[in-house]
Formats: C-alpha cells, structure tokens, sequence
C-alpha cells in the first residue's frame, strides 16, 4: 500500500515540472521523469504512458502532430481503471 501523502507530493512535483517548464521538447522532460521513478510502459507517435510503480501514478502524455506536448493526465491505478472503464462497450 502507497502512502496517500507521497502520492499527492509526486503527483503536485510531477505537476509542477509541466507548469514551469513549457515548451521543452519531449525526452527533457523523459530525463527528469525518470529521475523522478517513471517508466515508460507503452505509447504510440501522439501518446506516452509512464508509471510509477513506488507511488502508484500513471502518467500519459498526449502529443501534438510536432511532438510537443499537448495535454497530460497523471493519476493512481485506481483512477486509471476508472478512467478506462467508461470507454468500454
């Protein structure tokens, strides 16, 4: 089980990096996510899914046509799957 408070200190640092730093191309922002415990675990040329497994966080990043970063999501498994769900038929 994950601490509920280094959740939400991961997530408020993962956060922080897209809001100071717009702009920058797509492996900085890898780099610093891997320093940070991401791992990239699938994607395709306009989306990224990395994780986290020491927090629990899921992080997906959508691209746009020129490989920058368009949007994000970052959330715990639990909201993954319920994120996930309402797409299914």
């Amino acid at each position: 089980m994950v601490n509920a408070g280094q959740q939400n200190r991961m997530k408020r640092t993962v956060e922080r990096l897209f809001a100071t730093s717009c702009g920058r191309p797509v492996p900085e922002y890898l780099k610093e996510l891997a320093a940070l415990g991401f791992t990239q675990t699938g994607g395709d040329p306009f989306a990224l899914q990395l994780e986290n497994k020491g927090s629990d966080l899921f992080l997906e990043l959508m691209l746009d046509p020129g490989q920058c970063i368009h949007r994000y999501w970052v959330g715990t498994s639990a909201q993954r799957e319920a994120r996930q769900r309402k797409f299914r038929w």
